[in-house]
């Protein structure tokens, strides 16, 4: 009986080191000296008492790429997240429970948009934002163990790529705007099936001028304010035309 709770009692020890030395290992480099990739002088990094970096840099390119190597060593998961948010690709780590989310969100096409977006970027731009990226990917390769939630997910993270920075932007979409999309998508069908006047009404971009003569109509805020006039039709404002609304 003895032996049975030894092994069990050393089972739970070599296990609850196992998990501390992966949790460890996983935690950010923050003392010691670095060797890192394409720097062109000497960057030091020191933290506050809160462990908020400061970096001192000789130049921009070097600064970039140390910004994302602390990034990809502090804050890589809830990166990775952001990037699967905007793109619609939660599923690939959360499953099943994801896919609705993810077919909302690729209705936007923000991956396809950020590889469109790359090609028209300027050779500066371009060259600071692959040195940030090479800093994520070389401070996640750096870490001893794999963020400690890519373990409880049992997957691997998949390296960050110069659309993912977009993505990560993009993802604000969403916090933002994203329950705007049906009122958006009736804005859309009202532009497509109004005439000018009707716009000028129901979708109004700035206050109308006290008198204004546009193509053949008026639009007169004085006596019978209210009524948009062409040669045709007349629409009071509080009746909008019989065929908004209706589906095609």
């Amino acid at each position: 009986m003895f032996r049975i709770l030894l092994g069990v009692a050393v089972c739970c020890a070599v296990l609850a080191l196992g998990v501390y030395g992966f949790l460890r290992g996983s935690l950010p480099t923050l003392d010691g000296e670095v060797k890192g990739n394409g720097l062109a002088a000497r960057v030091t990094v020191t933290r506050d008492a809160l462990g908020i970096p400061t970096i001192t840099a000789g130049n921009r390119l070097d600064a970039t790429y140390v910004t994302g190597y602390l990034h990809g060593q502090d804050r890589f998961f809830q990166m990775d997240l952001l990037r699967r948010v905007a793109a619609g690709e939660l599923s690939e780590l959360f499953g099943q429970g994801a896919l609705e989310i993810d077919r909302r969100h690729r209705l936007h096409r923000f991956r396809a948009r950020a590889a469109g977006f790359l090609q028209s970027l300027n050779p500066a731009d371009r060259t600071m934002l692959d040195r940030y990226v090479q800093g994520v990917n070389d401070g996640l390769t750096a870490l001893a163990a794999r963020p400690f939630e890519y373990g409880l997910l049992m997957t691997k993270p998949r390296p960050w790529s110069a659309a993912d920075s977009l993505l990560v932007v993009w993802a604000m979409y969403f916090d933002l705007q994203g329950n705007l999309e049906s009122r958006e998508l009736a804005r859309g069908w009202l532009r497509d099936h109004s005439t000018q006047e009707q716009l000028a009404f129901l979708l109004p971009l700035r206050r109308p001028a006290r008198c204004r003569r546009d193509q053949g109509h008026h639009i007169h805020p004085g006596r019978g304010a209210g009524l948009v006039r062409t040669a045709n039709r007349r629409h009071p404002p509080g009746r909008l035309p019989a065929y908004i609304g209706r589906k095609q």
